[in-house]
């Protein structure tokens, strides 16, 4: 009976900790999409704030506006021009003196007057492209505006239902972690109580058992010196518990050894220390019990779901 109580309780121990495992990944995840939301919303803000200070638009659209008075006056210009050349060509017409080289005056007059008005069709071209362009321009300036605005309301509501869910990850953690440690140090008291019971079986029956785990290989010395149980090697009383369990481990087996060899006062000498042992274990298993549930389990080098839990 005993004995499947201690192999329950260590299974429960294990499946504790992969859960815990879990929940730490989760809790990793969580955290990521919070500084994900984060990073948006501050891009989206940076956006909005440079978008205050764009003048593009209005400054384009004034620059527009300057040209096509431009325009308007090269159209004035080749008219007059045009008016010059009609002039002076009539007043040709009324001299009645030897050529004055006045035809070749009003030629080019025209001349300069047809390319002012071709320059002044291309610059009214070239501005209503421009001014199409600028119409589009200000179009997806809205829609990025919009779509800015979308994402940071978007990351604000991701940040309020996350918010809540790393609380209550981090409540979750604190609970498992407090369970796990608890199951695991609940199955070492009973798994020594079989191992206790397991020595007295042998001397009773005189049937002795060719292999008993030592202190370094039993699961708590596994999880003492190679497992998780060294995250709380900076407590007093981790370090308290290496003496009683190596001296319970180390008394009951010398208590086999005398009794195979038939020496009755070494066997009772060492089950008196292995029962001394057994009562000190069980002290330092309860103090780190009550330390290792209010300790942070995580390195200070990786976000903790205990940070600034109670």
């Amino acid at each position: 009976m005993l004995a499947s109580l201690s192999t329950g309780a260590e299974h429960h121990a294990e499946q504790l900790a992969s859960e815990r495992a879990t929940l730490s990944d989760l809790f990793a995840r969580l955290h990521h999409a919070e500084q994900t939301a984060q990073t948006i919303k501050h891009q989206c803000q940076r956006f909005q704030q440079a978008d205050v200070h764009y003048a593009a638009p209005l400054a384009s659209e004034q620059a527009l506006h300057e040209l096509r008075k431009i325009g308007v006056e090269l159209s004035r210009n080749a008219g007059h021009t045009r008016a010059l050349a009609m002039t002076t060509a009539l007043e040709e017409d009324h001299i009645h003196q030897e050529p004055s080289g006045l035809p070749a005056i009003v030629s080019d007059i025209q001349h300069l007057a047809d390319h002012t008005q071709h320059l002044g069709h291309q610059l009214d071209h070239w501005i209503e492209q421009v001014a199409i362009l600028l119409k589009e321009d200000a179009r997806v300036q809205v829609h990025q505006r919009e779509t800015s605005t979308a994402l940071a309301n978007a990351a604000q509501a991701a940040k309020q239902v996350i918010e809540p869910l790393m609380d209550q990850a981090r409540h979750m953690y604190k609970v498992i972690h407090h369970s796990t440690t608890t199951a695991c140090l609940h199955a070492a008291k009973l798994e020594h109580a079989v191992w206790k019971s397991r020595i007295y079986h042998q001397l009773l029956s005189a049937y002795f058992e060719d292999h008993m785990v030592d202190h370094q290989h039993c699961t708590l010395g596994r999880w003492y010196f190679t497992g998780e149980g060294r995250r709380y090697k900076h407590t007093e009383a981790y370090r308290s518990l290496a003496a009683p369990h190596r001296r319970f481990h180390e008394s009951g087996l010398d208590a086999l050894r005398y009794a195979r060899q038939g020496d009755h006062t070494g066997q009772l000498a060492s089950l008196a220390l292995m029962e001394e042992a057994s009562v000190a274990l069980a002290k330092q298993l309860d103090q780190l019990m009550e330390q290792a549930v209010y300790e942070i389990p995580m390195s200070a080098s990786h976000p903790s779901p205990l940070a600034d839990a109670p």
